[in-house]
């Protein structure tokens, strides 16, 4: 990263980026939820159904996404442990869909389609009949929530309507997958077997 910078330095590219990432957060997106179906969604309905200000204070000088910011880096931080006791290629990928599901949920600021990476990770465990199920289950609500932030057709505004109770099973349903993911990672015990999809050779035999 530091040698494809090199050279926009001298135009000053690298704090032109900053600038403009300090813009979007707080000028243009500096709500709590951007159609993204998730727990600040749900703070949003509550509070009326509108766009929300992230940066209402709850404490003092923290705010609502200084609140985000510690929930995401703790919750990050359980994840990156487990990776480190458990090196395996499905703990590895199951904490990339994790970590995704958990930025996606947590943080403030996210739009609907900031969650597909955890579509993509989970494709690699999709042999295994629990994330089968829960693949079906993620692809439906991701594409309701596409469908309702940008309606393909004015019947799709109809059928969800912004801030409809569509929106809060929605995001209630997606905190209960990212608890699904975080919880299979971390509880797995690490002695189990693999399953014939995800085998691997130890001291010249194959478990």
């Amino acid at each position: 990263m530091v040698v494809l910078w090199l050279p926009f330095v001298p135009a000053g590219g690298p704090l032109r980026y900053l600038q403009n990432l300090a813009e979007y957060q707080n000028s243009i997106f500096p709500y709590l939820s951007l159609h993204a179906w998730n727990i600040w969604w749900l703070v949003q309905v509550l509070a009326g159904g509108g766009f929300v200000e992230d940066q209402v204070a709850v404490i003092g000088p923290i705010t609502l996404r200084h609140l985000g910011f510690v929930i995401t880096g703790l919750l990050s931080l359980v994840v990156a442990a487990r990776v480190l006791r458990d090196p395996r290629p499905r703990t590895f990928i199951l904490g990339l869909a994790a970590s995704t599901c958990i930025w996606y949920e947590f943080l403030t600021q996210m739009h609907e389609r900031y969650v597909y990476g955890a579509l993509i990770f989970l494709l690699l465990l999709i042999p295994e009949r629990p994330i089968r199920w829960l693949y079906v289950a993620f692809g439906v609500l991701f594409t309701l929530d596409l469908w309702s932030a940008a309606p393909p057709t004015p019947a799709f505004r109809e059928w969800l309507p912004f801030a409809g109770i569509q929106s809060v099973i929605g995001s209630l349903a997606m905190i209960a997958i990212t608890w699904l993911i975080v919880s299979w990672m971390v509880s797995r015990p690490r002695g189990d077997r693999a399953t014939p999809d995800h085998r691997v050779a130890v001291d010249g035999a194959v478990r």
